[in-house]
């Protein structure tokens, strides 16, 4: 059978994988609240989902030079958007987080706007930007994990656009930040050099940002603010766009250096096939962690060494299994069923 293509992006996706399903089982398993405020993100841990975003963004940025071009490009960002909005609502009645309905809108709005030009881009960009800074420091803060609540449907639009984890706003930077992204030139290694400078310069602003919000604006009202830092990687919203928006460029920009060297054994093959299996992982974790966690054992909250364990667990039996399934058929069940709707 003829192997699939693997490009750098399946690598990149491959290593990051493993920490969105992490993360996604914490908050589905590991946290034991519902509803519960947020106003610092992790750096590294909702990184990973900004990098996730970011790197499956520049793909379909890319996209737009092969296959039928702009116009079939835009039809099939649309039934994309369609077919994840309704898997990630099936799923979300059993494993109520998930990211499948942030991918949904991500390519629908991507259906509008990829005509447009980059300089439109970062306008809208940075709209979700001031929208999500203002909600995140001035409104609510709160973050709601289920998005089958009360005062349906309303409460469902306010999930998918704010009040979710994976929430457009302000997930769609990252895919913003990708679209415009892959219109440049990274490939060649000074393309890759001075994006990798740029992508310092914004983790550094990042940084310093957090520290004029911890040392001057949160000061003077620090006992009465409700939020408390856990690491030294928990950042405030204005510095975590900065900053993980930096850190995944640099990254991305390194996978790209060095992809090509992966050697092609059954390692290489196993990240490789891992990375070309994203959504049919995703969706496989919601449907396991959606049974494992109500129907067998019940409602219940794990530990962090539990959630660890599950996410390594499931890490190995979905590369495994991609592994198998991939050099067998090629593509996962998810991209088999994207591939019909095309």
């Amino acid at each position: 059978m003829k192997q699939p293509r693997i490009t750098g992006m399946d690598i990149a996706i491959a290593l990051i994988l493993p920490f969105v399903v992490y993360y996604g089982i914490y908050l589905d398993l590991g946290q034991n609240r519902d509803v519960f405020p947020r106003a610092e993100l992790h750096l590294l841990l909702d990184g990973a989902t900004a990098f996730f975003l970011f790197a499956l963004a520049v793909s379909t940025g890319l996209s737009i030079s092969t296959g039928s071009g702009l116009k079939g490009l835009q039809r099939y960002l649309l039934k994309r958007g369609l077919f994840f909005l309704l898997l990630g609502g099936l799923l979300s009645i059993i494993w109520p987080t998930n990211i499948f309905i942030l991918l949904g809108a991500c390519s629908l709005i991507s259906a509008l706007i990829i005509p447009l030009n980059s300089t439109f881009l970062f306008f809208v960009a940075a709209m979700v930007v001031i929208v999500g800074v203002a909600l995140n420091q001035f409104g609510n803060a709160k973050i709601s994990l289920d998005p089958w609540d009360d005062n349906l449907p309303m409460s469902l639009v306010k999930h998918i656009a704010t009040d979710g984890y994976y929430a457009v706003v302000p997930w769609l930077f990252f895919w913003l930040l990708g679209i415009i992204y892959s219109r440049g030139d990274f490939f060649s290694k000074r393309g890759k050099e001075l994006r990798s400078m740029f992508g310092l310069v914004l983790l550094l602003i990042g940084i310093g940002i957090e520290f004029i919000f911890e040392n001057w604006i949160l000061s003077s009202s620090a006992p009465q603010h409700p939020f408390s830092r856990e690491s030294i990687f928990d950042l405030h919203l204005p510095a975590f766009i900065f900053g993980a928006s930096g850190l995944s460029i640099i990254v991305f920009n390194f996978i790209m250096s060095y992809y090509e060297k992966l050697p092609t054994n059954a390692m290489g093959d196993f990240i490789r096939y891992f990375g070309k299996m994203k959504y049919s992982i995703l969706a496989a974790q919601g449907i396991v962690g959606g049974i494992l966690g109500f129907k067998l054992v019940g409602l219940e909250t794990y530990g962090a060494y539990s959630v660890i364990g599950m996410g390594i667990i499931g890490t190995v039996i979905g590369g495994l299994v991609s592994y198998f399934w991939t050099k067998r058929f090629g593509l996962g069940p998810v991209v088999k069923v994207l591939k019909m709707l095309n």
